[in-house]
């Protein structure tokens, strides 16, 4: 997906981390997107399949906007397919 890319591999708990590159923004539009995702999976943990850890690379062409559900629920699903 433009500006994002997911990694995942098998694990026994669900994990997720995110990395924003210094080219995704300034200082503030990178915290502001690290907290709507953080939001995001805290508040929706079953977002998340089990036995699976998730890594958000966000480039230079990602801006954060509000409605992330969709997105990251995208984002699983093509990781998924990929995985099968």
């Amino acid at each position: 997906m433009r500006g994002i890319t997911l990694y995942s591999k098998p694990t026994d708990s669900p994990e997720v981390g995110f990395l924003i590159r210094k080219g995704a923004g300034s200082a503030v539009q990178r915290i502001k997107t690290r907290r709507l995702f953080w939001g995001l999976f805290n508040n929706t943990p079953a977002l998340l399949p089990s036995g699976g850890g998730y890594l958000f690379l966000f480039h230079h062409d990602f801006r954060s906007t509000q409605d992330l559900r969709p997105l990251v629920e995208t984002l699983l699903a093509r990781s998924i397919t990929l995985a099968e």
